[in-house]
Order: structure tokens, then C-alpha cells, then sequence
């Protein structure tokens, strides 16, 4: 657990920034639409295959 707050302005940014975890800890986990996924490696995919950093990545001077 983190060192007690020394001051009042530094204790309540504590307690607020607890209270927003605490909020998103509680909420459900959202689960995105199978068509955005597949849109969002759709995209990486593309982006991987132009881009030159690419030829870069070891991976694709090795033998598999």
C-alpha cells in the first residue's frame, strides 16, 4: 500500500483518484463487436504489410 498523504490538497487527490478506480474496477467489461475487431487487424495487418519498418522485423529473414 502506498505511504499516507502528508497534506490535505494531497490527501484528497488520493481519495479521488481511489473513487475513480473504484468506479472502473466495478464497471462490467465491454466486449467490442466481432466487425470491429476484424476491422482493427484488418488495419494493423495492412499498415504492417506497407510500412518499412516491416523489413525490419527479424522474423522475416529467418527460416521457419
Amino acid at each position: 500500500m502506498a505511504a499516507p498523504s502528508t497534506c490535505a490538497a494531497c490527501r484528497q487527490a488520493l481519495a479521488d483518484q481511489r473513487a475513480v478506480r473504484d468506479a472502473l474496477v466495478a464497471r462490467p467489461p465491454l466486449r467490442a463487436r466481432p466487425e470491429f475487431s476484424f476491422a482493427v487487424m484488418k488495419a494493423i495487418e495492412s499498415e504492417r504489410e506497407h510500412s518499412w519498418l516491416y523489413l525490419l522485423d527479424f522474423r522475416q529473414w529467418t527460416w521457419r
